[in-house]
């Protein structure tokens, strides 16, 4: 991964279902797809034509892939027969990527498929954009930093910059 110029897919991973958040970077580009199951690869081919509409993101998260399918393309995830939960734990164990802990706003944010999300704050709710750009830049400054570490310290890990908050 050192020196990778593409983009990263982002998404919440299965085992936040146990505990706090996670999420899961994966380099997408240079991710070896031959042996993974056809759910995982028919993810990194959308997510491809995704990015292929979208070359300055570095990251992508996976609930704007799903948006982009559904407004776009008109079309889901079970009409194109994937089953993206069985394809995303796939690909948790079986390419190289980085688990970062997050909160729940953040995953919120990287998992929605909408592009406006209902805040309630005492004495109403707000319906508001969602707003992506920050979030990416700060997972995109946290895989940089990883991997530096990783380059200048193999085998090390930047533990204490695996934190990422939106609020």
């Amino acid at each position: 991964m050192t020196g990778y110029t593409g983009y990263w897919l982002v998404y919440v991973n299965a085992a936040s279902e146990d505990g706090p958040p996670q999420l899961t970077v994966i380099p997408a580009g240079c991710t070896e797809r031959e042996q993974l199951i056809r759910d995982a690869r028919s993810v990194l081919a959308i997510a491809d034509a995704y990015h292929a509409l979208h070359p300055g993101q570095r990251i992508v998260f996976f609930g704007e892939v799903t948006r982009w399918l559904v407004k776009e393309k008109q079309t889901t995830w079970g009409e194109l027969h994937v089953d993206f939960e069985v394809a995303l734990a796939h690909l948790d164990h079986h390419t190289s990527n980085l688990v970062l802990d997050t909160d729940l706003v953040t995953a919120t944010i990287i998992a929605t498929p909408a592009d406006r999300v209902l805040v309630a704050v005492p004495g109403g709710a707000n319906s508001v954009p969602v707003d992506t750009a920050p979030v990416k830049q700060m997972i995109l400054d946290v895989v940089d930093a990883e991997l530096a570490v990783r380059r200048t310290h193999p085998g090390m890990r930047a533990s204490h910059l695996n934190v990422i908050g939106a609020t």
